[in-house]
C-alpha cells in the first residue's frame, strides 16, 4: 500500500513539474517571437515536424534565426525538457547529486582532472572545512580570512537549487559573506583561464559546455560551446549577459558568438578579438576527461559539465548540471541537431514511454 501511494504521489509531482516547465517553455519561446516571426518554412516541413515532434515548428525557426542553418532534426528546447530528459535522467537521482559540493567526492581521481580547491563550505546549517571535518562558524570564519589575506580573493557561490550563475561572486578581504549566505554553499579558489581562453575576456572565468550522453550503450558528447562574459561581468553564463560561440573538433571557434536574444558578434564585444579562425588548445583532454567523468555517474544518461582549462593547462571541473539542462544554445551555436545521427534513437526512448 505505501509503495503505491508514493508512486502515485511521484507521478502527480512529476505531472505538476512538468507542465510547470511546459508553461515557462512557452513564455520564453513567445518572449523571442522577434527573432522567429519572419522565419519562414514549407508548409510541409512545418507538418513533418508537428509529425515528429509533436509541436509547433518555433523551435526550428528560433535555432534557423541565427545561422541560417535548417535542420529537421534540431531538437525543440521543450520536447527535451518536458519529455526527454525526465526519461533519461530520473529526478530522484538528480536531487541526491546535484549538490555542487560533492564534485571532489564523485570525480576526484578522475586522471588529468583539476577540481577547484575547496576552502570551507555549509551544508544543511553545518560548515565543514576541507577535509570534510565539522567546524564552527568561528573556524570557518578565520579559515576563509587567512586565506583571502594570502591569496585576495575566492568564489562563493550555493550549492543546491541555483542556476545561470545566481549569487556566484568574487569574495575580497571586507567582504561580509556569512551574512550574505545563509546555507548550502561554498568557498573555493578563484581559477583563472589558460591563456588562449582568457584572452577572449580576461574579466570572466570563460567556460566549455560539455555534454556527455548515453546512445546505444555508447558514450557521444554534443557539439561544444564556449561561454564568455560580455563585458565586465566575472559571470559567461548566457542567461547573465554572456556570449557563446561553436567550439569545432578541433578547437577552432565558429565564426559568429551569440547572446539568446539573438546579437551576433564576430569580434568579442569587450576585448575585440576575432573569433574565425581562433584556436584554444587542450579541447581533447576536455572532451577525455568529461566522459571519464560520466564514467563515475553512469546512472545519469546525460550531464552537463561546465569545464575550462586552467593557467597550468590542466583541464578544470567548475560543475556538472544533471536536471534542468538544455539543448537550445549548441543548436544555435553550431547550427546543427544536438544528437545528429542520435537523434531518432533517442526520440524512440520518448515513444517508448507512451
Amino acid at each position: 500500500m505505501k509503495s503505491a501511494l508514493k508512486k502515485f504521489f511521484n507521478m502527480i509531482s512529476l505531472y505538476y513539474y512538468k507542465f510547470a516547465i511546459y508553461r515557462c517553455e512557452m513564455k520564453k519561446i513567445y518572449k523571442k517571437k522577434n527573432l522567429w516571426k519572419n522565419i519562414k518554412l514549407d508548409k510541409k516541413i512545418s507538418h513533418e515536424i508537428k509529425k515528429i515532434y509533436g509541436t509547433k515548428d518555433y523551435w526550428h525557426r528560433y535555432y534557423q534565426y541565427f545561422t541560417g542553418n535548417f535542420d529537421i532534426n534540431y531538437i525543440p528546447e521543450i520536447i527535451f525538457s518536458t519529455k526527454l530528459e525526465p526519461i533519461i535522467n530520473k529526478r530522484s537521482l538528480t536531487k541526491a547529486l546535484e549538490d555542487k559540493s560533492l564534485l571532489h567526492t564523485l570525480y576526484g581521481d578522475v586522471e588529468n582532472l583539476y577540481i577547484p580547491k575547496t576552502i570551507i563550505q555549509k551544508t544543511y546549517g553545518i560548515f565543514y572545512d576541507v577535509d570534510g571535518n565539522p567546524i564552527s562558524s568561528e573556524i570557518a570564519n578565520k579559515i576563509v580570512s587567512n586565506y583571502l589575506k594570502k591569496h585576495n580573493s575566492a568564489i562563493i557561490k550555493p550549492t543546491i537549487g541555483t542556476s545561470s550563475g545566481q549569487n556566484v561572486r568574487i569574495l575580497t578581504r571586507n567582504d561580509n559573506w556569512n551574512e550574505s549566505y545563509k546555507d548550502n554553499y561554498i568557498i573555493q579558489e578563484l581559477i583563472q583561464n589558460q591563456d588562449d581562453i582568457k584572452k577572449l575576456n580576461p574579466n570572466s572565468l570563460n567556460t566549455m559546455r560539455v555534454i556527455t550522453y548515453v546512445c546505444n550503450e555508447k558514450y557521444y558528447i554534443a557539439p561544444i560551446i564556449l561561454r564568455m562574459g560580455g563585458g565586465l561581468s566575472h559571470l559567461d553564463n548566457a542567461h547573465a549577459g554572456g556570449i557563446f560561440i561553436s567550439v569545432n573538433d578541433d578547437g577552432t571557434l565558429g565564426k559568429e558568438a551569440y547572446s539568446e536574444y539573438g546579437e551576433k558578434y564576430k569580434k568579442h564585444p569587450y576585448t575585440n578579438v576575432k573569433f574565425e579562425d581562433y584556436k584554444i588548445s587542450g579541447i581533447d583532454k576536455v572532451k577525455q576527461v568529461a566522459i571519464e567523468c560520466h564514467k563515475r555517474t553512469p546512472q545519469l544518461k546525460m550531464i552537463s559539465w561546465d569545464l575550462t582549462i586552467n593557467k597550468e593547462g590542466m583541464p578544470t571541473l567548475i560543475e556538472s548540471n544533471q536536471y534542468g539542462q538544455a539543448v537550445w544554445a549548441s543548436q544555435i551555436a553550431h547550427g546543427k541537431s544536438f544528437f545528429g545521427d542520435n537523434t531518432e534513437e533517442m526520440l524512440k526512448l520518448i515513444r517508448k514511454k507512451k
